[in-house]
């Protein structure tokens, strides 16, 4: 009689202990995530600053949020709050990329939704978004449905990234677009001339060499990128 009471205390302890590890699991996965309107987990980096400007950062497909980390760290520092965030199906957010069809890279739209509304809770109410490749058309596609998008950076942007197309909206944003492209970066470079010659309002910067979104990113461009992104806000 002793081993079966013994034995049910040793049952009782386990099922406790697994529930309490789900429960630890599931506390970490909602550690710095965002939900979506249509209840994807969104993992994000965010830098806090004592400022009304705000910067949504948007990766390259397959990449994630963290390699914006040296350029979020430098528009931080010049006073901006800064999210990087992981685009669905990728780094530390729900879903697989992999497996996505052409709605699904449409839908991370809804990410930078929700990346926007949280600067906004943040205090931020001017806002841009740099976005490289699939990033740069997110971009583009969001921002030309909020008026409320101050100004946007494509780096390497394309004609059509999984869907997610950008000819046929860039007439309908307004304000002013910064394009920077690689000149043998043969299809962004291509796309971007037509961008630039479509856009209302844009300025094109054109690099040599072959390097493709944020793999541009040195020194001397983050820079100007700065410098334009203070003339946008201050103006």
């Amino acid at each position: 009689m002793r081993y079966w009471i013994l034995l049910f205390i040793v049952f009782i302890t386990a099922c406790s202990n697994i529930q309490e590890v789900q429960q630890t699991k599931e506390e970490v996965d909602n550690i710095d995530k965002l939900t979506t309107r249509d209840g994807v987990k969104i993992s994000y980096n965010y830098f806090d600053s004592d400022t009304n400007k705000g910067v949504i950062l948007l990766h390259i497909l397959s990449k994630n949020k963290e390699t914006w980390n040296d350029f979020a760290t430098k528009l931080n520092q010049q006073g901006y709050k800064i999210i990087a965030i992981d685009l669905r199906g990728h780094g530390e957010s729900d879903l697989d990329f992999k497996d996505f069809n052409s709605n699904d890279y449409i839908n991370m739209a809804l990410d930078v939704e929700e990346a926007n509304n949280f600067l906004r809770e943040k205090g931020a109410n001017k806002i841009s978004i740099i976005g490289a490749s699939i990033g740069a058309n997110l971009a583009l596609n969001y921002a030309t449905q909020n008026d409320d998008i101050q100004t946007i950076i494509l780096l390497s942007p394309g004609e059509d990234y999984r869907g997610v197309t950008t000819l046929d909206k860039i007439s309908r944003f307004t304000k002013t677009i910064l394009i920077i492209s690689s000149k043998e970066d043969k299809y962004a470079f291509e796309s971007s001339k037509k961008l630039n010659d479509l856009s209302h309002n844009s300025e094109f910067i054109k690099l040599g060499g072959d390097k493709h979104g944020t793999e541009m990113l040195d020194e001397e461009l983050e820079n100007k990128i700065l410098d334009w992104l203070n003339t946008m806000f201050d103006s």
